[in-house]
């Protein structure tokens, strides 16, 4: 009886095995793979220095990612009112932020949970300390979209990379560059009598730039 008793335990585990092992396997079918790390660099403007303290904010839909460019240009001045990292994290739900990534030491930053095929708008959101954000050549804010190679490529782990809605042709992975702040030195001077004098106390306002029908325009 005992023997009977062992053997029909034996019976029960390798069905529910069975049973198990056939439940993964259909959900692994309908199911597209997810990985965990999909890497992106950050760096300065010469190519090859490695920045970190960059936030990029990521959507999973255009509509999102252009609101954010939005909400930079309209709601924020980088000069003045710059966006902070604290309010990214304190909105992603309210702006609709799939994840918030953070470039490291190395200049990398890790985007998580990527599906291979999908595509994904990243915008950044904060520029590395002493850096500029990253805009395009009119001096405009934009979104970078990839696709996700699929299947998974870690040597080419985007099938499509766009800067905005242009294709960069050939390029399989994220990079995406910084331009360091500049200084300006400005005097204030009056000419009385033909003798010029500094005055102290002068105050400037200085605006982004951006092109409007071909001409440089402040960004006010």
């Amino acid at each position: 009886m005992r023997n009977n008793r062992t053997q029909i335990q034996k019976i029960a585990l390798l069905a529910m095995l069975t049973a198990t092992a056939m439940i993964l396997a259909y959900v692994e079918a309908i199911l597209p793979p997810i990985w965990s790390a999909v890497p992106g660099v950050k760096v300065g403007e010469d190519g090859n220095t490695r920045l970190s303290g960059a936030v990029l904010a990521v959507f999973d839909n255009q509509a999102d990612a252009t609101a954010m460019v939005n909400r930079l240009k309209n709601d924020y001045n980088e000069l003045t009112n710059p966006l902070t990292k604290t309010t990214v994290n304190a909105n992603k739900t309210a702006w609709n932020i799939d994840q918030i990534v953070e470039s490291n030491a190395q200049g990398v930053f890790n985007f998580t949970n990527l599906i291979p095929g999908q595509t994904y708008y990243m915008v950044e959101v904060v520029a590395p300390n002493g850096y500029q954000m990253d805009r395009d050549s009119n001096g405009n804010y934009f979104y970078y979209k990839v696709v996700v190679s699929g299947p998974y490529n870690a040597n080419a782990p985007f099938s499509q990379v766009y800067k905005g809605e242009t294709l960069q042709a050939g390029v399989n992975g994220l990079t995406i560059v910084n331009y360091a702040q500049r200084r300006i030195w400005l005097d204030k001077k009056v000419v009385l009598s033909g003798v010029e004098y500094y005055v102290d106390g002068a105050q400037f306002t200085i605006y982004p730039s951006k092109t409007v029908n071909g001409q440089l325009r402040p960004d006010t």
